[in-house]
């Protein structure tokens, strides 16, 4: 919980538009099939953040969800940070490719 709370104060994105439409974008939701959603954060300052959850415990690889911008994609999740013993994870990050996705040409 510790490092949650950490995630969330030093990046705006998490917490600075709570009530604010602005700061809020679904990405990836309605499928049932796999049990993962996928929404994107911002910051007052435009900076974004996606958070992707998947509510089972099978892994899904090469799960394809738009982002803002391709580039490298910095990582935080349950299975990089504390359950590398699983071998489930990124370790750190993903490469972002510059394709149209999720119904935006921008992602």
């Amino acid at each position: 919980m510790g490092d949650l709370n950490r995630l969330v104060r030093a990046h705006g994105a998490l917490h600075e538009l709570d009530v604010d439409p602005a700061g809020f974008e679904w990405v990836l939701a309605g499928d049932a099939d796999i049990s993962v959603l996928a929404y994107l954060r911002r910051s007052k300052a435009g900076e974004p953040v996606l958070v992707v959850c998947n509510f089972t415990p099978v892994p899904r690889h090469n799960l394809l969800v738009g982002v803002p911008s391709d580039g490298l994609c910095t990582n935080w999740s349950t299975a990089t940070l504390h359950l590398r013993r699983s071998g489930q994870g990124n370790m750190g990050g993903v490469v972002a490719q510059p394709v149209p996705w999720h119904e935006s040409p921008t992602r």
